[in-house]
């Protein structure tokens, strides 16, 4: 039950509901708050990412049992920022933002009215207010390509030095992070193996999140933008998920450097998906246990838990007349250890019924709509190609990442940028309208060259008359 609140809180259950303040992270979050309002648009989200990667949620500020997390107080500022500087103009709504909406206001609305009382709704609040409030501030600050691909180095550029804390935990067995309260102070080990997880709540957690930051990276690389800091990151989010020693990373992993090398077979992918939906069809008829029994047979690390997985499917198949209206309060009577929810899938469900489910599909389906319009304006591989590409296996990852865990705590960033990157990116124009250089031959309609007049240079006399 315990596992169930924390990861529909968002939060570790540990530092859930207390205030914890250490004056390092305090001293952060004042710095990053003030940039907040002096950075120019194209590093406005550098503080995000920054307390994202440093600074672990279980840094928090209880007030009247509402529970202010740094990431929540800083999503304060960022409002601030967007409604003094009118950073909200010029944002232009698409199916996508309205399905984002929906998924978050229908899934709460459920939640409340399963649960009817007042811990529910402020429950739901505190989603509502963090998980939106993140979206639009990164789909208000994302506005041009320079500001898309600012954005992916600086997480490139973040990652380096949190691999190095990741490398001294590994070494150590000492998570340095631990001063600030929110994240064990002595490493977990499973199977002989370190899991490091610095800043994040749980190892898990930090790999899925550097898993995305090596798509996004490579697709930096690939474009040929900053090709040295690009690569370093990609590098550093390679090194993060290595060092977290867990499963459901390393298979996001692999699924995203499948996703970025499917660029090669662009123009099979309907006739390649097709073929899967047709071969896990025919498996789930052939095989003697249903389809999803595949992971449990799934593992790249010594002791996960891909049966506990694939068991979490069974019951919630079987249990669907106790969840699909309105959800449920727990899933502990399911069988043992299913308290733990590690299917995002199932989590929407559990906590918005069979409407917040279909609301989150119809999210990621849109997502993958909208890089598919990006991508409709680039026949060649090259140049932005590779970035809206890079968005589009980011979003694959997630749905992979999801299959074997939920979201919670800082993860949810990486999550939501991907989505506002999709939204981006589809109004953006493929290439930035370069300016005529002067005295350069211009074009007439009937294609002939028109040489451009040249302007005498004005004098100091002659410009005082102007």
């Amino acid at each position: 039950m315990t596992a169930l609140l924390a990861q529909i809180a968002g939060h570790n259950v540990e530092w859930a509901n207390q205030t914890a303040v250490h004056p390092v992270g305090l001293a952060v979050l004042g710095v990053l708050a003030v940039l907040v309002f002096t950075l120019p648009r194209r590093w406005s989200l550098a503080p995000l990412l920054v307390l994202a990667c440093f600074v672990p949620s279980g840094q928090r500020v209880v007030v009247f049992t509402l529970d202010f997390s740094f990431l929540r107080l800083l999503v304060i500022a960022y409002w601030i920022r967007i409604l003094a500087f009118k950073d909200y103009q010029g944002v232009r709504l698409m199916a996508l933002d309205y399905a984002v909406a929906a998924w978050i206001f229908v899934g709460s609305l459920v939640f409340m009215l399963q649960w009817a009382n007042m811990w529910a709704v402020t429950n739901r609040a505190g989603y509502i207010y963090e998980s939106l409030g993140i979206y639009v501030t990164i789909r208000c600050l994302l506005r041009s390509w320079s500001d898309v691909e600012r954005t992916v180095l600086i997480l490139a550029l973040v990652s380096i030095p949190v691999m190095f804390f990741f490398i001294l935990e590994k070494r150590t067995g000492y998570n340095m992070f631990s001063v600030m309260g929110g994240v064990r102070q002595y490493t977990q080990v499973r199977e002989g193996r370190l899991r490091a997880q610095g800043a994040f709540s749980h190892p898990i957690m930090a790999g899925c999140f550097f898993a995305i930051v090596l798509v996004l990276s490579s697709g930096m690389f690939m474009a040929g933008r900053r090709r040295a800091l690009a690569l370093a990151g990609s590098i550093a989010g390679f090194t993060i998920v290595i060092m977290c020693a867990s499963s459901t990373p390393l298979l996001s992993l692999i699924s995203g450097g499948v996703a970025m090398s499917f660029a090669w077979l662009r123009t099979h992918l309907a006739a390649f998906r097709w073929f899967m939906v047709v071969l896990l069809t025919v498996l789930h008829f052939v095989m003697e246990g249903p389809v999803w029994a595949l992971i449990a047979r799934v593992s790249a690390v010594g002791g996960s838990t891909a049966w506990h997985r694939k068991h979490l499917i069974d019951k919630t198949v079987e249990n669907f007349s106790e969840w699909f209206l309105l959800g449920t309060k727990t899933t502990v009577h399911w069988g043992h250890g299913l308290q733990d929810v590690t299917n995002q899938y199932i989590l929407e469900g559990v906590r918005g019924g069979i409407w917040g489910m279909a609301l989150f599909v119809t999210v990621i389906v849109l997502a993958f709509r909208a890089v598919g319009r990006a991508l409709a304006s680039e026949p060649d591989r090259t140049g932005l190609f590779w970035i809206k590409w890079a968005v589009g296996a980011s979003i694959f990852t997630h749905c992979m990442s999801f299959i074997g865990v939920s979201y919670f705590g800082q993860t949810t960033v990486s999550w939501f940028l991907s989505i506002a990157l999709a939204a981006t990116i589809a109004q953006l124009p493929s290439k930035p309208r370069l300016a005529l250089k002067p005295n350069a031959p211009r074009a007439n309609p009937r294609g002939k060259a028109i040489a451009t007049p040249r302007v005498p240079a004005t004098t100091p006399k002659a410009a005082a008359h102007a």
